[in-house]
């Protein structure tokens, strides 16, 4: 009895997260595409350096997104794990997930440090479009290079876990 109290238990917790993280996915995705869309339309926010660091972390948070919660929404809500059936599904998940995570708040952290150069009157000098463009691509290929390691040591998922 007490194996099948577990069992169900079990089952209502999956179900329950995975229509809680289908609606986080949801909110998620729409705020950020709201956000990518605004950024690029309005002329007032794409004409500044931290407009544009904004940009880039709304799309690497978009990655995880991605690359996390639509993958445990489709575990929780069929039982289905696509990561155990797929190496390349692990690797992805395992390096394109924490590298976008830190390259989003990689890109948070410029576009306050721009702010500060902008506000601060000793320096007043104002990073270019080019030179925000340079350090997204330099931060984009930092956090792959870094954590391409773990695609790299990933071997195989087992019949119960994809982990490293």
């Amino acid at each position: 009895m007490d194996a099948d109290n577990t069992a169900t238990l079990l089952q209502i917790s999956q179900i329950l997260y995975g229509w809680g993280s289908l609606i986080i996915f949801f909110i998620g995705t729409f705020g950020n595409i709201l956000d990518i869309i605004l950024f690029i339309r309005l002329e007032s926010l794409n004409a500044l350096a931290s407009s544009l660091f904004l940009l880039a972390s709304f799309i690497g948070s978009q990655c995880v997104m991605l690359t996390a919660t639509l993958l445990r929404v489709i575990f929780g809500l069929t039982g289905y794990d696509p990561l155990f059936s797929s190496l390349f599904l692990c690797k992805a998940r395992w390096m394109v997930g924490p590298a976008s995570g830190a390259f989003s708040l990689t890109c948070v952290s410029l576009a306050a440090a721009d702010r500060y150069i902008v506000v601060r009157s000793q320096y007043r000098t104002k990073i270019t479009l080019n030179q925000a463009r340079l350090a997204i691509i330099l931060a984009a290929i930092f956090w792959l290079g870094f954590f391409s390691i773990y695609a790299m040591f990933f071997v195989a998922p087992t019949s119960d876990s994809c982990r490293l």
